[in-house]
C-alpha cells in the first residue's frame, strides 16, 4: 500500500478530530458518534485508526475521572509496538 498523500492525511486527521470531539461532547457515548466513527475508519489506514485510538485511550487515562472502559478498548486488544515507531500524527 502506498503512503497516503497530503490530502488523504488531512482528510484522515479531520475525520479523527470530528469523531474525538463528538466523543468529548457526548461523554464517550460511541453510539451517538457512530457516523463520525465510520468516517474516521473509512478515511484512515487501519493501522492509523488503531494507533490513534490507542493514543486517545492513553490520554483518557490521564484525565480526571479516569475512564476505565471505552468502546475502543475492546476493539484494540493488544496493539503492538509499531504504533510507537510509525509516523502517525
Amino acid at each position: 500500500m502506498a503512503a497516503p498523500s497530503m490530502k488523504e492525511r488531512q482528510a484522515c486527521w479531520g475525520a479523527r478530530d470530528l469523531y474525538w470531539r463528538c466523543l468529548d461532547d457526548n461523554a464517550e457515548d460511541a453510539a451517538r458518534c457512530q457516523k463520525l466513527r465510520s468516517s474516521f475508519e473509512a478515511r484512515c489506514p487501519q493501522q492509523w485508526v488503531l494507533c490513534q485510538s490507542q493514543r486517545r485511550l492513553r490520554g483518557l487515562k490521564d484525565r480526571p475521572g479516569n475512564i476505565q472502559t471505552s468502546p475502543w478498548s475492546l476493539k484494540l486488544g493488544s496493539v503492538n509496538q509499531s504504533c510507537r515507531r510509525s509516523n502517525v500524527r
